[in-house]
């Protein structure tokens, strides 16, 4: 949250990349009322199982939840802010 302020204060843009399984509702508030420009979450796979074969003690539906709940939040609408989504696939 420091370094995101300190980027922000310096006029700085500002983005994050994330896996999203750390992300809370309350996390991600104060990352967007810090200003944070953009969220980017690295999605490793397409499917439940080789999700969470990949990325261990994760939950494939929790983590498209979080975001898509981030997604629709009216601060990140009304800021303008992006949403971006990275998919690795694994064969």
């Amino acid at each position: 949250m420091e370094m995101i302020e300190y980027g922000k204060k310096a006029g700085l843009s500002v983005s994050l990349l994330t896996n999203g399984t750390r992300l809370t509702p309350e996390y991600t508030e104060k990352l967007i009322e810090l200003g944070l420009d953009r969220i980017v979450f690295s999605f490793d796979a397409i499917d439940k199982e080789t999700y969470e074969a990949v990325r261990v003690k994760s939950e494939f539906q929790s983590t498209l939840k979080k975001m898509y709940s981030i997604s629709l939040r009216e601060t990140m609408k009304q800021a303008e802010k992006h949403l971006y989504v990275h998919l690795w696939f694994f064969f």
